[in-house]
């Protein structure tokens, strides 16, 4: 019996053996699934793992591929960079020395970096481990990304960061920091008498066997160090170069899966640490507040996928990493990437844990309070930017919305007054019975944001539309909220009020569109029914050179007859050029130039938004192209634009396309952007835009940006006298002309000169309509009995007639509305009533109904994006033209469906269709497709810090700058990606001079240039002052700050 009970003990084992074998095989697999994955769909390169379960190793083995470019596969022992996991050993490193008594932790640093500025601030190394010191993170930097590629003495990160405000007093809040973990370092070489990389290589790699780890370098070649690469739209690429002086202490280890491993069980199993060094290194402290964090030293004590676990992640260029360990479990995961970019170790690292020890107990409770008293926008600090989170009640569930984020999480109750979901914790505190505090436990941090006052009621409200805000990026349903003559929400408001509000249901949400070549007249400004009709919320006047000189007297005299749309003027080379050469053909002296420059200049101090010319127009058609360029010089420092109606002349055979190039050929050398206005191809020359529109392209390609404008007409209007008569035969004047039409020779030679310049330019006199006759000129001919040029002379012996000149081809005009830098303009303005052309009533819709919806040669958001935010841009106007927070509340609302033009030649004032609301300053100038009674509009000035540049939304832009010693306190970080509906940062300004205290809480639209920047926001002037718009210029070295009719201007240069 005893040997059967052996024999029978024996079986029983192998079969259990067996089974947890072939058990253990199958979980190996399923891990392998979830690893290669995101391997198989070209998302990562490669990837190690390791998987060890009470010392039993369950997986470890490589992934994928370590060099893409050799066809190398990833070995089991491949080494990478762990970026942030390398904390914990520094963390480990700072305990050791405590052990050996060279350091305390409530030692301040100042004890170990004397000359370090506190600021007045007691600041601990417990502050630094734990991430509570306050002081700025050098990563959050916009400045830091240039300097991490450069090899420069380390005290120069330290100055970038140390001089930095600080970000709350030490203790106070918690915000992950890698200029803490930096610091750290240079105290263990101060402590310990040797380098940072020596100790971690002696006191914890050379001590536990872990013979794959060590401190990176980009220059030592490494066995079995596997390359890193960066995930881009198009795919795999070379990672980004990156100084390992940089990371440190903070990011800058090597290892490999079983290194970790080893460190994982080492650290966790008491070989390393004593128990109370190892304790507090585990356990999370507090806040001076008593808050709990969820944080120890170097590491997370926080719940991953649901269990309680110790561990850390790492990001570096090329590499992502993940270690955890579930105590409760004895289970190590880790997981290293050798790919930057949307797949994280974390998720991969959980899926493999849930595969591992089935799925995570169920922490949610039944909650039978009020949820409405959570309810609310909580606003604070978090990491490098402001973060803003709106906490939303309805039918019993509680949901959480991050500003910009695509969709709300559904929040889970966790008991007492703390709502979580995944491994997010959502804790709100009560003063006086009211929810007022949300401390929102989120990854490594802890953010404590406030509760923010009940908005008070908006102006108005535009519910429910699909917002196309101007950028060109996929539209998007939402609301706008407007208070204040600006744009103050852009989201779902939810059951938020106004005095007014419009049901935009159905409907398009967009921004005002603007008409940068105008020539309204001033009794058409005062109500502008045709452009309002049109969704037209800002002209710019003065077109074609035309104009006064004293333009601040223009504006001011607009402004007091009453405004319907906005306005802004061009200065006038034309009438420069009249008052100073006067009527005749000959060039300029130098005196001559001066003066010319003289007034060029003052038109730009007086708020000209750029320089309008007509080179085609007498006697501006007399200046040669040098000189235009000497005047035009005295534009440059303004960094404005030069917005020419090109010169078709009988030298170049009539060609349009010289003309434009000489256009770019102007505003290139001197130094302004070429603006080739009404841009079109005319007569003989017809099916060759792309012959301009390829200039214009390499112009732009060698750095010199070229725009253009354009309306989509195959005809224009304009006098007869400009395109017919010889230049030679204006010299002089009118007077003059008439003198010449009256010698016989003379006018034979005009009239034969004339029907030249007809054919060559319109193919003949059937193609120039006089809208005063209704007839066309070769009518007018035959029924004069004469030839075309003759009856041109006999008419202008009498009269000076204006005509609609056909010129173009359906071809060229679609070629040019296509090209990326042409905006949408009409060559007409605000007229009382009577037109000749019907682009007065009919430009915008027109490009709407006929080439958006029904031809499909523009997308709706293109479309917009040429009307609005690319003129904005254009011209350099910077807080309209965008739907953003903080932008001007210029808004169009129009029907998709039915949008079109109706005007036609015979018929030019027939009013479009479809465009339903337009709101001007935050004011309904348009309601139901009616005109309202307001006077909306604004003179608009353009300012030396409004460059007109090109438009930068098709990429993410990013912008910083830090106080120098002397200067003004400000901090300033701000993103925008690319396909992102607002901007996201930090922006803080104090001035002690003022009492400024400004902090911008929500942010609009980021645009930048070279050394520029701009954006707007809501924020308030300083602590417990009312929330108002801003709008924020970084240009150079100064920092202009705009709110209403008030601004505040501070410079980054030391003060004397």
């Amino acid at each position: 019996m005893t040997r059967c009970s052996l024999v029978m003990s024996s079986a029983l084992a192998f079969l259990f053996v067996s089974s947890a074998v072939f058990g253990q095989a199958d979980l190996a697999a399923r891990i392998d699934a979830i690893v290669e994955a995101p391997i198989a769909e070209g998302k990562v390169a490669g990837a190690s793992v390791a998987v060890v379960k009470d010392g039993e190793t369950i997986v470890l083995r490589g992934y994928g591929m370590a060099d893409l470019e050799l066809d190398v596969k990833t070995p089991p022992e491949a080494s990478y960079e762990i970026g942030s996991v390398t904390k914990q050993f520094t963390a480990a490193a700072i305990l050791l020395l405590q052990e050996d008594g060279k350091l305390s932790l409530d030692d301040e640093l100042t004890k170990f970096l004397p000359d370090y500025p506190t600021q007045g601030y007691r600041v601990t190394l417990r502050h630094l481990l734990n991430h509570t010191s306050g002081i700025k993170s050098y990563t959050d930097l916009a400045e830091f990304g240039e300097f991490s590629r450069l090899n420069r003495p380390r005290d120069e990160l330290v100055k970038m960061f140390s001089g930095q405000p600080f970000d709350f007093a030490p203790g106070e809040e918690q915000i992950y920091n890698n200029s803490a973990f930096f610091l750290l370092g240079l105290v263990i070489e101060k402590a310990s008498g040797i380098s940072y990389a020596e100790f971690v290589q002696q006191r914890l790699f050379d001590r536990l066997g872990m013979k794959s780890s060590y401190y990176c370098s980009e220059r030592t070649v490494r066995k079995n160090h596997v390359h890193g690469y960066d995930a881009e739209e198009s795919g795999l690429v070379l990672k980004g170069f990156l100084t390992h002086d940089w990371p440190y202490a903070a990011g800058s280890l090597c290892s490999n899966t079983a290194d970790l491993v080893t460190w994982n069980r080492a650290l966790h199993g008491g070989k390393l640490l004593s128990p109370a060094s190892y304790a507090a290194m585990t356990t999370p402290e507090t806040l001076n507040d008593g808050t709990r964090l969820r944080y120890g030293f170097g590491i997370s004590a926080a719940d991953v996928g649901g269990r309680r676990a110790i561990s850390h992640g790492g990001g570096i260029p090329g590499f992502l990493s993940e270690s955890q360990y579930y105590p409760e479990h004895d289970l190590v995961i880790v997981v290293l990437l050798n790919t930057l970019g949307p797949v994280g170790p974390r998720s991969i690292a959980i899926d493999i844990a849930k595969t591992v020890l089935g799925p995570a107990p169920n922490r949610s409770q039944p909650f039978s309070g009020d949820l409405s008293a959570y309810a609310g926008v909580y606003s604070g600090r978090g990491r490098g930017q402001r973060s803003n989170v709106t906490i939303t009640a309805q039918d019993q569930t509680l949901t959480f919305t991050r500003a910009g984020a695509a969709k709300p999480e559904t929040l889970e109750y966790r008991g007492g007054q703390t709502f979580g979901f995944a491994d997010t914790l959502l804790t709100f505190e009560s003063i006086d019975g009211a929810v007022n505090r949300l401390r929102l436990d989120i990854g490594t941090g802890n953010n404590v944001l406030v509760r923010q006052p009940p908005t008070a009621p908006y102006d108005l409200i535009l519910r429910g539309g699909t917002v196309i805000d101007g950028t060109g990026v996929p539209r998007y349903e939402a609301d706008v909220a407007i208070a204040g003559g600006s744009i103050v929400r852009v989201g779902d408001l939810g059951d938020a009020t106004a005095v007014r509000e419009i049901d935009a249901k159905g409907l398009f949400v967009a921004p005002g569109f603007i008409n940068i070549h105008s020539h309204a007249s001033p009794e058409g400004l005062v109500t502008a029914h045709n452009m309002l009709t049109q969704g037209v919320t800002t002209e710019i006047i003065n077109a074609d050179g035309a104009g006064p000189l004293d333009l601040a007297a223009q504006l001011a005299s607009a402004t007091e007859a009453g405004l319907a749309v906005n306005v802004g003027a061009n200065i006038g080379f034309n009438s420069v050029w009249t008052e100073v050469v006067g009527q005749t053909d000959r060039r300029p002296n130098d005196e001559e130039v001066t003066r010319m420059r003289g007034l060029i200049s003052a038109g730009l101090t007086a708020g000209a938004w750029g320089v309008s010319a007509g080179l085609d127009y007498k006697p501006a058609y007399f200046a040669k192209t040098d000189d235009v360029i000497r005047v035009l010089e005295a534009a440059r420092p303004s960094r404005t634009y030069f917005a020419n109606h090109d010169r078709v002349t009988p030298e170049s055979g009539f060609s349009s396309l010289a003309g434009m190039a000489e256009t770019i050929d102007i505003g290139v050398r001197a130094g302004i952007m070429p603006l080739i206005t009404h841009m079109k191809v005319q007569g003989h020359e017809q099916g060759q835009a792309s012959v301009i529109t390829g200039q214009m392209r390499q112009a732009t390609l060698r750095g010199d940006y070229t725009a253009a404008d354009v309306y989509p007409y195959l005809a224009g209007q304009t006098a007869l006298v400009a395109f017919t008569i010889p230049a030679w035969a204006q010299d002089g004047g009118r007077p003059a002309m008439l003198e010449r039409f009256a010698d016989r020779a003379l006018r034979a030679r005009i009239v034969a000169e004339a029907e030249v310049a007809m054919d060559k330019r319109f193919g003949g006199p059937a193609n120039v309509y006089l809208p005063d006759r209704k007839k066309t000129l070769k009518e007018i001919a035959d029924k004069m009995k004469v030839s075309a040029g003759e009856a041109v002379v006999s008419l202008l012996e009498n009269e000076s007639p204006g005509i609609i000149a056909y010129f173009g081809i359906e071809a060229d005009l679609v070629a040019i509305l296509r090209h990326p830098t042409s905006s949408v303009s009409c060559d007409c303005g605000a007229v009382p009533g009577e037109a000749r052309h019907p682009r007065y009533y009919g430009t915008f819709p027109r490009v709407l109904g006929r080439y958006v919806r029904e031809q499909k040669v523009l997308t709706w958001e293109d479309a917009v994006r040429k009307m609005t935010g690319l003129p904005a841009a254009t011209i350099g106007l910077v807080d309209r033209g965008l739907i953003g927070a903080g932008m001007a509340a210029d808004v169009v609302v129009f029907d998709p469906a039915t949008v079109i033009d109706h005007a036609t030649f015979d018929k030019p004032t027939l009013p479009s269709e479809g465009i339903r609301h337009v709101v001007i300053n935050g004011r309904v100038a348009l309601a139901n497709g009616a005109v309202t009674t307001e006077r909306a509009g604004l003179a608009l000035r353009r300012t030396p810090h409004m460059p007109a540049r090109a438009m930068d939304t098709t990429e993410t832009r990013r912008t910083g700058l830090r106080s120098r010693p002397g200067a003004d306190a400000v901090a300033v970080e701000v993103t925008h990606s690319a396909d992102g509906r607002q901007a996201r940062g930090t922006f803080r300004l104090a001035q002690a001079e003022s009492g400024v205290a400004l902090e911008i809480t929500e942010f609009g639209m980021l645009q930048t240039a070279p050394n520029w920047a701009s954006f707007t926001g809501r924020g308030h002037l300083r602590p417990g002052a009312p929330e108002q718009s801003f709008t924020v210029i970084l240009d150079g070295d100064e920092i202009v700050v705009t709110s209403g009719e008030r601004t505040w201007t501070s410079t980054l240069a030391e003060q004397e």
